[in-house]
């Protein structure tokens, strides 16, 4: 039976999938380990996850998806919306987020991509309240009755949000080799950057 987009965040709760090597780092195959599936990293104002799970499925793509969830710790409300997050090449060049039209357009795999979450879920290995998710939804799928964009929201002191996130696909971008994603929503003094081994 098929989840819905609320089952789909109901499995972040309970951990139903939950890996123990769910911790900033990378691994490979070749350690005899899965690699790893979940990046973090925190600062005295939040924390932010990159699930990288669907990246490694799309390198091939003109366009790459990250799960990302944002935890707010900070004194007052954070603005999220699509300036708040890029990807940072080796040589320091940043890659915005894209927008709707061009993944739309360009990249075939958006229905697919969100089929494939509902009934996955999107894990990124902690528990969080269902009382403190605020909903997000920056690229709706074009099914099931999910085409309400909702790509600008705030989140209060100790609420979190977790989404979808499409980005242009580095030039340098492979396998094995590393990017940031950096987190800077209007609020926090300094942006959280999280390094991701592909």
């Amino acid at each position: 039976m098929r989840r819905s987009w609320k089952t789909g965040v109901a499995v972040l709760f309970g951990g139903v999938l939950i890996v123990s090597a769910l911790v900033s780092g990378s691994l490979s195959a070749a350690d005899g380990k899965p690699p790893v599936m979940v990046f973090t990293n925190d600062g005295p104002q939040g924390k932010v996850w990159v699930n990288v799970d669907l990246t490694r499925r799309r390198l091939d793509q003109p366009y790459v998806p990250m799960i990302v969830a944002i935890l707010n710790n900070a004194a007052k409300p954070i603005l999220l919306d699509r300036s708040s997050f890029h990807l940072i090449e080796p040589d320091g060049r940043k890659v915005p987020m894209a927008t709707i039209q061009e993944i739309r357009k360009s990249y075939k795999k958006l229905n697919f991509d969100w089929r494939t979450l509902n009934v996955q879920g999107m894990p990124f290995g902690t528990r969080l309240s269902p009382e403190y998710y605020v909903q997000s939804r920056f690229f709706p799928s074009m099914t099931d009755g999910g085409s309400i964009k909702v790509d600008r929201l705030q989140i209060p002191p100790s609420y979190w949000t977790v989404d979808l996130f499409y980005f242009k696909r580095p030039s340098g971008l492979a396998e094995g080799r590393p990017v940031v994603l950096e987190a800077a929503p209007r609020g926090w003094e300094t942006p959280i950057l999280v390094t991701i081994q592909l």
